[in-house]
């Protein structure tokens, strides 16, 4: 988000982009990057729990650190990691009680992110991270419903996802080429809930496809782009309340990464992209990021496939052009950056462009408008168009 050079090629050129590979590798740290060059004023510093506790714990001991501006609470089940944000005007018993109604069980709570101010000259925080003792139970690893998984998980999907899709836009499904990093497909859902705006993208890899092939040292980044008609300088320079005019708010949401059963993506580190510092004011750029999609686990019939779900608050706006991307990042400032959040050292340096770099859901230029509800399908890596999904299918907009 901070990261906008594809996205205004693709304006520029209409051409869909992608590329391989990214587990760490040390020699993403070999270039330092002058402090200097980070926009960045603060960064969410993240402090563990020693073990899982309950939500009502969870903020038992955030009081109890006498710490300000926590941002969010990071939870887990045995298939989802996420965060409960802080500004979006939920209160915990509403978050539980609609995590419990839409997937059948509630979290477990593992720590906290606390907003701190970065030193001007070193981009260092005033806090530091440290594990917190909470002193509480141990909270239980729970298991989502299975009507949840029905509905949510990306294995349960693919049946949908991947044949109709072919069908619909009326074009055969491609072959992988060789060392294919981009999802063969990514169905993406905008839809209002009440009080919530909620997107949803559901990326599936198969045919020799594989997040394994993305490049060595980048993440990807999985984005739905709202748009209005405001000025397209670049933030901070925009309107009092900019990111309040598009059908959903770009802070204070909470998010979701669900993969296959019985496996856990910690280890994959997922992160919400806040970073927007150099975007213009007519666009909220939402996204969520995967540190190491290498890690993204096989599931069923050889297939690899992660579901990503933003649920934020209501925006000011009854409508937003959309768009959408998948792009790989940079994750080598954040070796030399280590105390910063995701969001604000990834994708500040550039990758290899031997291959593409990124694989569009959603061209902006086709003018698609959420109003507030869009739901899409993008096969074949994103070289053909997306195809609206049909509102009556199982599973698909409501």
């Amino acid at each position: 988000m901070k990261h906008r050079i594809l996205l205004a090629c693709f304006a520029a050129t209409s051409l869909v982009l992608g590329s391989l590979g990214s587990l760490a590798s040390s020699a993403n740290a070999e270039t330092p990057i002058p402090p200097s060059t980070i926009q960045a004023t603060s960064t969410a510093v993240y402090f563990p729990f020693d073990h899982r506790v309950s939500l009502a714990d969870a903020v038992s001991v955030a009081i109890g650190t006498k710490m300000k501006n926590i941002v969010s609470y990071k939870f887990e089940t045995q298939t989802q990691v996420g965060e409960y944000g802080t500004g979006g005007g939920q209160t915990p018993t509403d978050f539980l009680a609609k995590f419990k109604e839409n997937y059948g069980t509630v979290p477990s709570f593992i720590g906290i992110s606390v907003m701190s101010p970065l030193d001007a000259t070193t981009k260092r925080p005033t806090l530091t991270s440290r594990t917190l003792a909470t002193g509480k139970p141990v909270a239980p690893l729970n298991a989502m419903s299975a009507a949840a998984v029905a509905k949510y998980s990306p294995d349960a999907t693919q049946s949908e996802i991947m044949v109709p899709q072919a069908k619909v836009s009326g074009v055969a499904p491609m072959a992988a080429a060789s060392a294919e990093w981009r999802p063969n497909n990514v169905e993406v859902q905008v839809q209002r809930f009440g009080a919530r705006t909620w997107l949803i993208q559901r990326a599936s890899w198969s045919a020799g496809a594989s997040p394994a092939n993305v490049q060595d040292g980048a993440g990807l980044e999985f984005e739905v782009n709202l748009y209005n008609t405001a000025t397209s300088d670049a933030r901070p320079a925009c309107n009092g309340n900019y990111k309040d005019h598009f059908i959903a708010k770009n802070y204070g949401w909470n998010w979701i990464a669900i993969s296959n059963p019985a496996q856990r993506l910690n280890a994959v580190q997922p992160y919400a992209d806040y970073n927007d510092l150099s975007d213009p004011c007519n666009r909220n750029s939402m996204a969520i990021g995967i540190r190491y999609p290498r890690g993204i686990p096989q599931g069923n019939n050889s297939i690899y496939s992660i579901t990503l779900i933003i649920d934020a608050p209501n925006g000011d706006m009854p409508s937003s052009k959309v768009g959408g991307l998948v792009q790989q990042v940079s994750d080598s400032a954040c070796f030399a950056f280590f105390w910063m959040a995701l969001t604000d050292c990834m994708g500040l340096t550039s990758l290899p462009t031997s291959q593409p770099l990124a694989r569009m859901t959603l061209n902006e230029t086709k003018n698609w408008v959420a109003a507030p509800n869009l739901c899409w399908d993008s096969p074949n890596f994103g070289t053909t168009p997306a195809t609206l999904q049909v509102p009556s299918r199982p599973g698909g907009c409501y």
